[in-house]
């Protein structure tokens, strides 16, 4: 059974015995910040697994999805509360801020490998491994997509209305995405595929969000332990058929979240702060401590955590100064 059904086996079992419809809260920008600082974890401690040659099972897949899910679901609700004022202006916001630590860290990464190793790889735009894979960049495949997805969002939503918006989102991923398994030679990764799906669903979640609050507030406790036997089922069929809850997951997990303030968490707040650094500079800090530190031992993951929480802060300090800069 993959450790991260264990985490919310337990967690959606709690959600259900202390459900309470007085503490029935949206997903406010906070808590959306404190679950990217969670799914940033996930990824990482997988990551670092996988660099210790210790398979994590899943776990940074299922926080990939998530990801997507928070980002179409706050991109729709922002939509949703500007309308049209809020698509003003919205490529040069959305992707200074996404390109400014993208660079800086292939900048960052590719010095660390002349460093180390004499010399610089540009052989791949796009890697989904790391180590073995000589890209610009470790694992850049999520923000590729996610640049894909904002444009994706973009003529979905000026183009179309209400619910034909999501259903023109979700027929363009599709579209795009079996076009980037051909063209990429992606086949082999469908569970890259399905998590695509997962910022459709968060664009869905968001347009329907006022009537799951209204569902939950009179079905809450059933509701809750249905999600409860959905992870419960789901972890003993998930290694035959996983891809396929990618998709619907993070849904689960947003229905989890409706009903707690326990996701309130200062250092979950702080690495969903830095999340972007943090995922982009990942493989600097990992290999560092691989290469000086034995792997698979308390040594090798604190320092590795360590680290990297101090690159990913430098590094967020230094793109929040440079965007200033450009944006005046």
């Amino acid at each position: 059974m993959e450790v991260i059904f264990i985490v919310f086996i337990l967690l959606s079992f709690y959600t259900f015995i202390s459900f309470r419809k007085d503490k029935i809260t949206n997903l406010s920008l906070e808590k959306s910040i404190n679950l990217k600082g969670l799914f940033a974890l996930m990824v990482i401690i997988t990551h670092m697994g996988m660099a210790a040659e210790l398979h994590l099972g899943q776990t940074a897949t299922i926080a990939c999805s998530n990801f997507f899910f928070l980002s179409g679901y706050g991109l729709y609700a922002g939509y949703q509360n500007k309308k049209e004022n809020y698509l003003i202006g919205f490529f040069r916001k959305r992707f200074i801020k996404l390109l400014i630590p993208w660079i800086t860290s292939i900048i960052i990464y590719q010095a660390f490998l002349y460093f180390y190793y004499g010399k610089c790889y540009f052989l791949k735009i796009t890697s989904f491994e790391a180590l073995n894979e000589k890209a610009l960049l470790a694992f850049d495949w999520f923000l590729i997509d996610l640049s894909i997805f904002y444009i994706i969002f973009y003529v979905s939503v000026k183009w179309f209305k209400n619910i034909l918006s999501i259903i023109a989102c979700f027929t363009l991923i599709f579209i795009v995405s079996k076009f980037q398994q051909k063209v990429c030679c992606y086949e082999n990764n469908a569970w890259w595929f399905f998590s695509n799906f997962g910022f459709v669903t968060g664009m869905a979640t968001s347009y329907f969000s006022k009537q799951i609050k209204e569902v939950m507030l009179s079905y809450g406790k059933q509701i809750t332990f249905i999600v409860f036997l959905f992870f419960l089922s789901t972890a003993f069929i998930y290694s035959k058929v996983w891809w396929y809850y990618l998709s619907i997951m993070p849904f689960f997990v947003y229905i989890l979240s409706l009903n707690s303030n326990k996701w309130h968490n200062k250092i979950l707040q702080y690495f969903g702060k830095i999340s972007y650094e943090f995922y982009t500079i990942q493989m600097v800090a990992i290999m560092t401590c691989r290469i000086f530190l034995e792997p698979n031992t308390w040594t090798y993951w604190g320092c590795t955590i360590l680290i990297l929480t101090l690159f990913a802060s430098i590094l967020h300090y230094a793109d929040n100064k440079i965007y200033e800069v450009i944006k005046q």
